[in-house]
């Protein structure tokens, strides 16, 4: 059954669920020109038909770790909805062992450069995240690797959000069956140590550590929460028509309509809650693909 979905001016986010702008750019491309996408939601099935028309659209929240599939498209984007649009970059760097297809960090930072040349420093919102404490990635580790990234992207970003990894069921099985390393699990106070920390190395460079979903560590430390899906970072929106519509406790992300699909990524990150196994997110994207729709 179809339900028609066309409320004015939405923030389309693309995608929490998977990496549309890494994989799935032609589709996007192909729903963007015929102007509307279904999207089923992932807990009663249904369809909605969501309107991608400018005259809905207040703006594009993109996630990626590797938007090489914008490069091309960003153009047509740019004519059709202006500079109305921006990107939840994630960039961890972590071992094979927790993220085995990311890609290479020399490849990610061209494009985070070819994104700061075009956009500005507004524009890219880099999320270390999630912080993953085991014996691969050490409290040392995560600050040494933390410090490297700020050094690097200082004057390309002016914001860091970060959070400590959350242990879903699907994701706690994954690490036990194709995990290469232990887990350890931090305290409160341990948890407070290290993003103070962390929010200390991010002022030596001019980029504002903000938290995503940890509003007892926020309230603690008296840090911004992050609000990754903002109607701030848009032009011509008024407040009372865009609501607070939190996906997960401690959240404040405003109301956005996801147009992506679960199971679909091909990262293969150990500690990823969107996806069950590798073999289901490859057959739904040979599948995606070969659609086109």
């Amino acid at each position: 059954m179809l339900f028609s979905n066309f409320q004015q001016k939405n923030i389309i986010s693309v995608s929490r669920r998977t990496d549309i702008p890494a994989f799935y750019s032609n589709w996007f491309l192909n729903v963007l020109k015929q102007e509307y996408v279904l999207v089923e939601n992932p807990f009663n099935h249904k369809i909605n038909r969501v309107s991608l028309s400018p005259e809905d659209v207040l703006g594009i929240v993109f996630w990626s770790r590797y938007p090489i599939g914008l490069v091309n498209i960003l153009d047509f984007i740019d004519s059709k909805y202006g500079h109305n649009h921006y990107i939840n970059f994630t960039i961890n760097d972590y071992p094979f062992e927790l993220e085995p297809n990311k890609p290479k960090l020399v490849k990610v930072l061209r494009l985070v450069d070819l994104l700061f040349d075009r956009y500005g420093d507004n524009y890219i919102h880099w999320r270390f995240d999630p912080i993953v404490i085991s014996d691969l990635t050490s409290k040392e580790y995560i600050i040494d690797k933390f410090g490297a990234l700020c050094a690097t992207l200082t004057g390309r970003t002016k914001v860091c959000i970060t959070s400590f990894v959350d242990l879903y069921s699907k994701v706690e099985k994954r690490i036990k069956k194709e995990g290469e390393f232990s887990l350890q699990m931090f305290s409160f106070d341990e948890q407070m140590e290290l993003i103070n920390q962390l929010r200390s190395i991010a002022n030596e460079f001019n980029i504002e550590l903000r938290l995503c979903c940890e509003s007892e560590l926020s309230k603690a430390l008296k840090i911004k929460t992050a609000t990754c899906v903002n109607p701030n970072n848009f032009k011509n929106y008024t407040m009372d028509t865009i609501k607070l519509a939190p996906t997960r406790k401690g959240c404040t992300c405003y109301k956005s309509i996801d147009i992506g699909f679960y199971n679909s990524c091909l990262f293969r990150c150990v500690y990823c809650y969107s996806n069950a196994s590798f073999d289901t997110s490859l057959k739904n994207y040979l599948k995606k693909i070969k659609s086109g729709i």
